[in-house]
């Protein structure tokens, strides 16, 4: 190397950080990935403004983020609290998390109608209280047979719902049904799949489902399926290998009911079919996008059995296929009794 080079050589050389571009959930990521070499402000500053996305998997996404990114940062989790409820006058006590009226204040953000605002302060409990490691924020860290817990709760959303927020920790639905069960998945790597109506989407679906259910085992297992839900959650007991998974109690929400899904009764212990005979939803849900029509039966109900159970509720709104994920249905049905019987 010559002198003129040694002279104009600066003394370090960074890589230029890649252009983000918007915030949305594969940028989100890819942030965090940098942020976990570099620890980048500008990162950290990327997260906060996922959260003013209007894309609900966006904004969960930047919620994972900076739930992750832990104790340095969390004075800016409590800001964009702050701008989310500026209205909320205990929210000074946040600033000083050693306050022991602090997380009785935090706690109070889960009643909020945002739920931005619940998601985040879900999440700020779950930090605090050490219960959220990075690698968990992007289902990076896998748990293992011996660390089994004993039950587990969730949701599995329908089509096209993947960006909605009402099954959703804190949303109200999943917060009554853990009223009532005390043990739904509270954590930032809750399940999800493409919500694509193609039998490759609710496949794939299916696969994750079993990868998702084998890294989160639980003794007993209660799955509540809205939609096309259910077929993912029937597909999956279709291709998990014998004792791959085993779900002890499967709760369907107007599930189409088709001849080309089914349960394997060998994997789920018991199903519990809800559906409306107002629903108008869960007969199209039979047809195809090529207008091939896979009705099984009326395309409501199973065939009755020991492992299954078919009941009709009355639905009173405009849109009775939602109404089936909806806390005054369960309530009014009484559902949540379903959630307390034990699976023999």
């Amino acid at each position: 190397m010559t002198g003129s080079q040694m002279q104009t050589r600066k003394p370090t050389q960074r890589l230029a950080r890649p252009a983000l571009g918007r915030p949305n959930p594969k940028t989100i990521q890819r942030a965090f990935e940098i942020w976990r070499e570099t620890k980048a402000k500008e990162c950290v500053a990327f997260f906060l403004e996922g959260l003013r996305t209007s894309k609900a998997d966006t904004r969960v996404a930047a919620m994972y983020a900076l739930s992750a990114v832990g104790p340095p940062t969390l004075e800016l989790l409590i800001r964009a609290l702050r701008e989310k409820a500026v209205q909320q006058p205990a929210l000074h006590l946040l600033s000083d998390l050693a306050d022991p009226k602090a997380k009785p204040a935090i706690r109070k953000l889960l009643d909020q109608p945002d739920f931005t605002v619940r998601r985040l302060a879900s999440l700020t409990l779950a930090r605090i209280e050490g219960h959220a490691a990075p690698e968990e924020a992007w289902g990076e860290r896998e748990v293992s047979v011996e660390r089994k817990i004993p039950s587990l709760t969730t949701i599995i959303h329908g089509t096209w719902a993947e960006d909605e927020d009402w099954w959703r920790w804190p949303s109200d639905f999943p917060r009554y049904i853990d009223s009532i069960a005390g043990d739904f998945y509270k954590g930032p790597n809750a399940f999800s799949w493409s919500g694509a109506n193609t039998p490759e989407g609710r496949e794939e679906g299916a696969m994750d489902l079993i990868r998702w259910l084998k890294t989160h085992p639980a003794e007993r297992v209660t799955l509540i399926a809205h939609s096309h839900g259910g077929n993912v959650v029937f597909k999956a007991s279709e291709l998990a290998a014998p004792s791959g998974i085993h779900i002890s109690k499967l709760i369907l929400l107007g599930t189409p009911i088709r001849d080309d899904y089914g349960p394997n009764l060998t994997a789920i212990s018991m199903v519990h079919n809800i559906y409306s005979e107002d629903d108008p939803v869960q007969l199209l849900g039979t047809w195809t996008p090529d207008l091939e029509h896979h009705i099984r039966g009326d395309g409501r109900t199973l065939p009755d059995g020991s492992q299954v159970q078919n009941r009709r509720v009355r639905t009173r709104t405009d849109n009775p296929h939602s109404e089936l994920h909806t806390v005054e249905l369960w309530r009014r049905e009484r559902l949540g009794d379903i959630l307390k019987t034990p699976v023999v």
